[in-house]
């Protein structure tokens, strides 16, 4: 008879608890979120897909890294070519953004490099964050409140993207605690 390892499932669905759980106290919050009420799994989806195949806008818009040094969006963008582009903003549940970067790193065998645009001051925390699950990740804040001039940028939620060579968004998805298969479909879009 086989033996079957429950070892990984457990630990990973016990992760999921926990971060559901850290999700609904106040002092996980690093500013109020978007009422979940208003989110579903349908709309998220159809919401994520009217950002297929528009164009970024990148032309002269600047962004700094941790030293405060600024980059053009566009040469980041162009250095990293295969990149997944995680877009964060200051009142985005950090537990949102924790149970992004673990779905991530589950699938880091992939090899496609994280760059993350953040508006807000607590690049910090997001650095941190990233680091438990040991990923290696660009961040870059910006002042731009609508960065990528894309529909997605409205909803003010988390959301991840692939862009081509020409900034075409070739994929997309959104970051939400309650439907992590997004971020799965997202992902296996991506390694296709």
């Amino acid at each position: 008879m086989k033996k079957i390892n429950l070892y990984k499932p457990f630990l990973i669905l016990i992760t999921l608890i926990l971060l559901c759980i850290k999700c609904n106290t106040k002092d996980n919050i690093i500013e109020e979120p978007i009422p979940k009420s208003s989110l579903n799994y349908n709309d998220l989806k159809n919401g994520a897909a009217k950002n297929i195949g528009l164009r970024i806008a990148t032309d002269s818009v600047i962004v700094y890294n941790f030293n405060k040094k600024s980059s053009e969006l566009s040469s980041i963008i162009k250095k990293h070519p295969k990149a997944i582009l995680i877009r964060l903003w200051n009142n985005n549940c950090s537990t949102c953004i924790e149970m992004l970067f673990y779905k991530l790193k589950l699938n880091e065998d992939k090899k496609i490099p994280l760059v993350i645009f953040y508006s807000g001051s607590k690049c910090e925390e997001i650095e941190n964050m990233a680091a438990v699950q040991s990923l290696k990740v660009l961040i870059f804040s910006t002042k731009e409140e609508n960065l990528f001039k894309i529909p997605a940028e409205n909803r003010k939620l988390p959301y991840i993207i692939n862009v081509d060579a020409n900034l075409l968004v070739t994929n997309c998805s959104f970051v939400e605690l309650n439907y992590p298969k997004l971020i799965q479909e997202f992902i296996n879009q991506t390694n296709e």
